[in-house]
């Protein structure tokens, strides 16, 4: 999870500092800068896989039919900033998997993400439709900084409890932080680092551990950033890291997407998208992972509390045409599909399946 994002030169932001919480509410004037403040975040998720250029096009441009490169960059009057850079601090997974299946085990569960991006230079002169990196870092943090900068754990009003129940909290809340901030990385040498300036300027890729391989790219040559690249073989950190950042998304669900039926072969590996598609796959796939529960039961029990009438959901299967589709029944019995279900009871739909 992100618990801290700088932002400094992305579209109206500069000089942002936010310390997240386990849960965090936005709030503010219209222009502010809330959907810019996703933005950064989609487009920080977006450079994990995608070129500097097409993710910077698939940024949300206000205003404009097509996306240009400028509009990502901080604007004032027409001069636009000639760089931007992001500071993320995150808490990551003990262990994850690279995209051939391999395993991989963080050296520490602490990191700090820096990315500062500039307009791409040719002999000295700005290349204004393309991006090159000016820095990029990838760091452990001292397990003592996080652990006091985690301030979501215990609200408790201390003021009625004795000096023991106070102590016996905070041990608790020691423990609890420590259980998800390990680090076994007995230096604090970078994962990513940046080195040199201008056309000399050059991002190296460090192997987990002290004596492993550093392998330097010119930043000029990079399409994409550094972190981008790793494996679980080699950077196994900078790999959960990446899959960290790939698990940020902007939740959107749209009912056309939640009443779309799913095939047969989306069921392996089903999981809701942004927009809320694969909704019976889905489902399908919780109800046979977890055959001592009644998955199904449990949806139309925790959907009742925002629907009236609900009394049980199902799953079509539809062998001649390999289709999965949800059914909702009422208290009369009728069966409804998906497709005949209202917008706020798909929307409320979604939001149980993610709960399970």
């Amino acid at each position: 999870m992100i618990t801290r994002l700088k932002i400094d030169g992305f579209k109206n932001l500069v000089d942002v500092d936010i310390q997240f919480g386990a849960f965090t509410c936005i709030a503010g004037t219209n222009a502010v800068g809330k959907s810019n403040l996703f933005d950064a975040i989609r487009f920080l998720s977006d450079l994990t896989h995608k070129t500097l250029v097409d993710a910077a096009k698939s940024v949300r441009s206000e205003g404009q039919k097509n996306s240009d490169i400028r509009d990502i960059f901080h604007k004032v009057g027409d001069l636009y900033a000639d760089k931007m850079s992001f500071e993320v601090d995150m808490i990551l997974p003990k262990t994850g998997i690279d995209d051939f299946g391999q395993l991989a085990k963080a050296a520490t569960t602490a990191v700090k993400y820096k990315l500062v991006l500039g307009y791409k230079k040719e002999n000295g002169i700005i290349r204004q439709g393309d991006l090159e990196i000016l820095e990029e870092w990838l760091m452990p943090i001292k397990q003592s900084e996080v652990l006091d900068s985690i301030k979501f754990y215990n609200n408790s009003d201390f003021s009625n409890k004795s000096l023991k129940e106070q102590q016996d909290i905070k041990k608790k809340e020691t423990e609890w932080k420590k259980s998800i901030i390990s680090s076994f990385r007995k230096n604090s040498v970078a994962f990513i680092s940046t080195e040199g300036e201008d056309e000399n300027r050059k991002i190296n890729f460090h192997q987990d551990g002290s004596s492993g391989r550093t392998i330097g790219r010119m930043a000029k040559y990079l399409p994409k950033t550094i972190l981008s690249f790793a494996n679980a073989i080699e950077n196994p950190t900078t790999l959960i890291a990446k899959n960290e950042m790939q698990s940020w998304i902007l939740l959107q669900l749209e009912p056309s997407a939640l009443r779309n039926p799913d095939e047969f072969n989306a069921i392996k590996n089903a999981r809701l998208n942004e927009a809320g598609s694969h909704l019976p796959a889905t489902l399908y796939r919780l109800k046979t992972e977890n055959p001592e529960k009644d998955i199904y039961q449990q949806l139309a029990n925790r959907l009742s509390e925002f629907v009236e009438g609900v009394k049980d959901i199902d799953i079509d299967i539809d062998e001649k045409r390999e289709l999965l589709t949800l059914i909702l029944r009422g208290k009369d019995n009728t069966p409804l599909p998906a497709s005949a279900l209202s917008d706020g009871t798909l929307r409320f739909l979604g939001l149980s399946v993610l709960e399970l």
